[in-house]
């Protein structure tokens, strides 16, 4: 039996997802040792919640939009997978796995892994929302791309520390 997912189903994972990301990104904030991590943490935790708005919004403009298939049940499996297989998923999840990274650089490999999950689940997330929100999706896209630089920026950073 198929899943089938509406764009207002998968657009409201994504909004669980940048939730889940900003507790994740706040936790961090409060824990990380180097101030230069607390400093990039609050800034994300700030951005996903943003997200989470930008989300909101494109809620009601998706509706139950489904995405036109070469087969029937041809993106539900995928986009499933994509669901189950996110780092960030419910927000007590998150903050137990911030405070149990040994340490700031972990704790920015799991960040970024995340950051590449998002990138992945809203490139994908295109096929489910109408062409006239793809402008929209392509905007968090890209700021999911900048977070994905200063993690990887911050990594080497904390890394040398």
């Amino acid at each position: 039996m198929s899943v089938l997912f509406s764009g207002s189903e998968i657009v409201q994972m994504a909004i669980q997802m940048e939730r889940s990301g900003a507790a994740y990104y706040e936790c961090l904030a409060k824990s990380a040792r180097d101030a230069k991590a607390r400093e990039v943490f609050a800034c994300l935790a700030g951005e996903e919640q943003q997200h989470e708005k930008d989300f909101q919004r494109l809620l009601t403009a998706v509706g139950d939009y489904r995405s036109p298939e070469t087969y029937p049940g041809e993106y539900d499996a995928y986009a499933k997978a994509l669901v189950e297989s996110r780092v960030f998923t419910e927000v007590d999840t998150c903050v137990a796995r911030a405070q149990s990274v040994a340490s700031d650089a972990e704790a920015v490999d799991l960040a970024i892994v995340a950051e590449k999950d998002a990138i992945l689940f809203l490139q994908e997330m295109r096929r489910f929302v109408p062409p006239a929100e793809h402008g929209a999706i392509e905007n968090l896209l890209e700021q999911e791309r900048e977070h994905l630089r200063r993690l990887v920026e911050l990594r080497e950073t904390v890394c040398a520390a």
